[in-house]
Parts: C-alpha cells; structure tokens; sequence
C-alpha cells in the first residue's frame, strides 16, 4: 500500500545513516501530505519527486521563507541535504500554519538541535500529521 512507501534511498529504519547523519523513518505520502502549497507547486505533478528535486525544491522555498543561504547551508552539513530538506518542510509547514514566525530562526534552532543530537524530524513530520488529520475530521 502507497501509505508504507520510504523515500528513495531510505530503508524505513529508524537511525539509518547518511554519513554522519541519522535518517529518520518518514514515508514518502507522510512527508508529501504536510507540503504547504509553496513548496507543493515547484515538484513534478506526474510523479513522487526524486530526493534531488526535493532538496532543490526546499532550498529555493527555503529562500522564499527568508531563510538565509548560510543558514540553509549550515543545515545541510549538520542533518545531511535530506535531512535539511525534511527541516525546511517542517518549518514551511508550521509557518504555512502560522505556527512560526521566523523561519530563519526556527531552521537555526533545528540545526542547533541536530549538532547535540536532540532533533526527531519524523516526530515533527508524524506531530504534524495529526494535527492535519485532527483538523480535518473536525470539519
């Protein structure tokens, strides 16, 4: 079933590894349903997007968030280009909601979280999929 899909590259275990950096466990349809609409609309209609298109995808919204290009590159050394990825979705997502107001910080916070190990993005992803999920059956 299309809800057990990982992203390319990612065996779905908790604490895989890229380099140095933990890969947390998100599949492909729980990171794409949080997608605020900015970053929805810049990846391919016809297709799950690749990680490439991905990364580039939140690197260009990261931009349009005001997030700086030395913080979105502090990012990518310190969780890895997905993982940095998976952040500025997060982030987009809880600035969509009105949930932060400074993007650029909210990304330095969570790049300061995983250099002392302390970030869990598939907890935030999977926080933010219950909310989306709570709101829509409240309706």
């Amino acid at each position: 079933m299309a809800a057990h899909r990982h992203p390319p590259g990612r065996g779905g275990e908790e604490g895989g590894r890229h380099g140095d950096v933990p890969r947390p466990r998100v599949s492909w349809d729980n990171l794409l349903a949080i997608l605020p609409p900015g970053l929805r609309h810049r990846l391919p209609l016809d297709e799950h997007p690749s990680w490439s298109s991905l990364i580039d995808a939140a690197g260009e919204h990261a931009a349009e968030l005001g997030i700086s290009p030395h913080a979105w590159g502090e990012a990518c050394r310190a969780m890895g280009r997905e993982g940095a990825a998976m952040a500025v979705i997060v982030v987009a997502a809880k600035h969509h909601r009105g949930e932060v107001r400074r993007p650029g910080g909210y990304l330095r916070a969570l790049t300061a979280r995983a250099g002392t190990g302390e970030l869990h993005l598939a907890r935030s992803v999977y926080g933010l999929l219950n909310t989306t999920t709570g709101k829509e059956q409240n309706r």
